[in-house]
């Protein structure tokens, strides 16, 4: 068929919310599918290192072709850099 048919990140933004990053992703299923997912953010220090404790995953289900936006605050004023972490549930 050659379409993709999994989750994809579409778009992630980064402001300051005070002396907080805050991240705002974009986040696409466009398979013909309810795709049930988790997710998490790690935040990332000055010298590349984590910032904080390592979050729970937080379970997500992305309806047939949708797009959903996580938003978030960084748990830490330490953090001055994420990854957004995702994996199937399936």
């Amino acid at each position: 068929e050659g379409r993709r048919t999994t989750i994809q990140t579409t778009e992630m933004r980064c402001s300051q919310a005070g002396d907080l990053l805050r991240i705002d992703a974009n986040l696409n299923n466009d398979s013909r599918s309810v795709k049930r997912i988790a997710y998490k953010f790690r935040w990332i220090d000055r010298e590349g290192m984590r910032a904080w404790e390592e979050e729970p995953w937080k379970p997500l289900m992305m309806y047939d072709n949708s797009d959903l936006v996580i938003n978030t605050i960084a748990t830490t004023n330490k953090a001055v850099d994420y990854r957004l972490i995702l994996r199937s549930e399936e």
